[in-house]
């Protein structure tokens, strides 16, 4: 098959419609869930009353999902929501609380503190180092933040909560593609990919190593996903494996615009895809880099 061909189904090329995620675990058996905290048909109209003007818009499977500038996610279907991740304001319960506490006033730039720092990919031909992301002290892990680690796919990276994890398998030229897709989403996205390829079954582009020809079609079909533009790409390493970073500004489908940030490895025969994607003054550049460079393979 081609590089383009499996180009075209990078899920970050697929990310404004967000896959149907499993759970990391499957659910024991329990007692009936109890009702929802929220109010019987509650609406996006009625959250957005209460918080506000969602920051972005995305879509999960056959559901709308809205994060809020509060840290509050919801998932709405034929706009009833289903779930409310995230503190129920006292109008919006099925009881209301007799003395609520004041709901915390959306900030225009949460603070959200900067994972621990692992090695950071360097240029290629240079050995990586751990560093901090900013000059001069290295930022405390957040309170939520978490070392999420894959065993099948050798890799760990921190996240703010564990992260919801599916295979995507698909089928390009005869060949079945394995995409395994790790995410966490709450006031932004961060997720990891990877998937394997058989080399004697790939054919590369003239004067281009089959390395440099995967990493050149994801990049241009990520960028494309997210309508961005103009694209900062720079050549790293990982523990000697090649690999391409990109920084751009790009646009969900409903308008919200959004930085990105992406890094490609090929490391033997697997591709990783780590990703950060944020609405303006959600993350500074300092802890986004945070987050990816705490990414290690194991």
């Amino acid at each position: 098959m081609t590089l383009r061909t499996l180009a075209s189904f990078s899920l970050l090329g697929g990310l404004l419609a967000l896959p149907r995620w499993a759970p990391a675990q499957a659910t024991p058996p329990a007692a009936a869930a109890p009702a929802p905290v929220w109010r019987a048909n509650l609406t996006q109209a009625d959250v957005v009353g209460v918080l506000g003007e969602p920051s972005m818009h995305m879509q999960k499977g056959g559901q709308d999902v809205y994060l809020f500038k509060n840290g509050t996610r919801i998932e709405v279907l034929n706009g009833k929501v289903t779930t409310f991740d995230g503190p129920v304001p006292n109008a919006l319960r099925a009881v209301p609380l007799s003395n609520p506490e004041p709901p915390a006033a959306p900030a225009a730039t949460p603070p959200v503190a900067a994972p621990a720092v692992a090695a950071a990919p360097a240029s290629s031909g240079s050995t990586p180092a751990a560093k901090s992301p900013s000059s001069g002290s290295t930022p405390a892990s957040p309170a939520k933040s978490t070392v999420f680690t894959s065993t099948a796919g050798r890799f760990s990276i921190n996240t703010p909560r564990p992260m919801e994890q599916a295979a995507k398998f698909v089928n390009a030229e005869s060949l079945v593609i394995t995409i395994h897709t790790f995410t966490y989403t709450g006031r932004f996205i961060v997720s990891v990919n990877y998937w394997d390829f058989d080399p004697s079954k790939m054919t590369a582009s003239a004067n281009k190593t089959i390395e440099d020809d995967i990493m050149d079609g994801f990049g241009q079909e990520f960028v494309r996903s997210l309508n961005g533009e103009n694209p900062v790409e720079t050549k790293i390493t990982l523990n000697n494996s090649p690999g391409r970073e990109l920084t751009f500004e790009g646009r969900m489908k409903d308008g919200t615009t959004v930085s990105a940030k992406s890094r490609l490895y090929v490391v033997k025969n697997r591709v990783y895809q780590e990703t950060v994607v944020t609405p303006h003054n959600t993350l500074s550049a300092a802890e986004v880099d945070a987050y990816l460079n705490s990414f290690k393979v194991l």
